[in-house]
């Protein structure tokens, strides 16, 4: 299947050298800008106001090649969703029948979270599960400090294997890529279909089971939630910054920045993307939802989106107001908490390896959701990169094809610019360094 390759590659500014600390700056000082502009869309009538120099500076160089990013970005979605509709009722087959294995009794829950879960997911994606052996809080407390041992968690995980190899779904799956990850921070029971689908299976992680409802309440609420998203993990990932299995950052994490940004949108005068959820919902979001409510909801597959549907902000709108927001923090000094929607000035008490750290907290978690080494100084330079690279206007947005906004900046922009007009394969080369020799600075800062 034909799919659109959605790339935005950072500039290197000759001027300024990559520092793997960011000059400090106080929460209190990382204002949204207060001046605000009326922004006229060519051959439409529509308008709306936005509160943010970069943002209106960007629309208004730039309005055609916005409009063509937002249409790709949504043709790209809808290719995605029509290639997990095609998987769907397969998806729904291996579900069924593992719950039918092990969630035998009226207490025991097989319930479906991540992006299967939460409507997030595209043809390839995996299935995640989450297996309740109970939901009487007694036994559940009892069997969690065993599971803390790592003798009985191996022996728990491999009896719930040996039950599914045991089974009529035996041969629905290949064996020889099993695997028990018994020693990770989430201990996953990892099996793979004969037809190559990955299924990871989780134990009594609660947590996963409500912050899946939360992102699909999230995305049920508007499109873009979905648009904006699948922008941001591939920006991510080409940066070289994503990739949860060597220490970086996971789709987890960029999905927290995506939903806490839309819930800040208001802030910037504009009608906001998402309401602060966990209050506007509070009854169906709140911590002490019976958990059992929780898993029943997600047993059902969630509503299909229309990506057809233009809205205003568009797409590439909010994605030059994404950066923009984030661009004005660093990262080390400030805490995000999506349960309310708030930045607060970051606790600067705990150890060097903590402080470093990015602080997000999802709407059901005490500490950070993100652990990655040197990660607020990675994704401060990040944001603040790419902001660079779109005011100098060199943006790539598919393989094999250069587009260039600079072919819109007028005469004098072009000659500040000039010496940033570099090939694809130039800058590519530039960013894989730039990120290699600030992951070295803080190997050797943070250890």
């Amino acid at each position: 299947m034909k799919t659109c390759i959605l790339r935005l590659l950072a500039v290197y500014n000759t001027t300024q050298p990559v520092r793997a600390k960011v000059r400090y700056n106080s929460a209190k000082s990382q204002q949204p800008a207060t001046s605000s502009t009326t922004v006229m869309m060519k051959n439409d009538e529509r308008k709306f106001a936005v509160c943010d120099s970069f943002v209106e500076f960007m629309i208004r160089k730039h309005q055609e090649e916005l409009q063509r990013l937002s249409a790709l970005i949504r043709e790209e979605a809808i290719q995605r969703y029509n290639s997990y509709l095609q998987t769907v009722h397969y998806r729904n087959n291996i579900i069924t029948g593992l719950r039918r294995i092990l969630a035998r009794s009226h207490d025991q829950y097989l319930v479906p979270v991540g992006s299967t879960a939460s409507g997030l997911a595209s043809g390839v994606s995996d299935i995640d599960l989450v297996y309740m052996s109970t939901t009487d809080e007694k036994q559940r407390e009892r069997l969690l400090r065993l599971l803390s041992k790592e003798n009985f968690r191996r022996t728990f995980m491999t009896e719930v294997k040996t039950r599914i190899k045991e089974s009529s779904l035996c041969k629905e799956f290949d064996w020889s890529q099993t695997d028990i990850i018994h020693t990770a921070r989430v201990p996953i029971l990892h099996l793979q279909t004969q037809k190559h689908m990955q299924v990871d299976i989780q134990f009594e992680k609660y947590a996963s089971i409500r912050n899946t409802y939360f992102v699909r309440r999230c995305a049920q609420y508007d499109a873009r939630v979905v648009l904006l998203n699948m922008w941001a993990q591939k920006w991510l990932e080409l940066q070289r910054l994503k990739d949860s299995k060597h220490g970086l950052f996971s789709t987890y994490h960029v999905l927290m920045l995506v939903l806490h940004f839309l819930q800040c949108t208001g802030s910037y005068g504009i009608q906001p993307i998402l309401p602060v959820m966990c209050k506007k919902f509070r009854g169906n979001l709140r911590p002490t939802l019976p958990i059992q409510r929780v898993a029943l909801s997600l047993y059902e597959n969630p509503k299909s989106l229309d990506f057809h549907e233009k809205q205003e902000p568009d797409v590439a709108e909010l994605i030059l107001l994404f950066v923009s927001h984030y661009a004005k923090y660093d990262f080390n000094n400030i805490s995000f908490h999506l349960h309310n929607a708030t930045v607060t000035e970051r606790n600067q008490f705990g150890n060097e390896y903590e402080q470093h750290q990015v602080s997000i907290f999802d709407p059901y978690a005490s500490t950070t959701v993100c652990r990655v080494k040197g990660g607020a100084d990675l994704l401060t330079n990040a944001f603040q990169i790419t902001k660079r690279a779109m005011l100098a206007g060199l943006i790539d947005f598919f393989r094999n094809k250069t587009w260039h906004f600079s072919n819109a900046l007028k005469s004098s922009d072009r000659v500040s610019f000039a010496r940033m007009e570099l090939s694809v394969k130039t800058v590519e080369k530039l960013l894989v360094h730039r990120h290699r020799e600030l992951k070295r600075k803080i190997r050797e800062d943070y250890g």
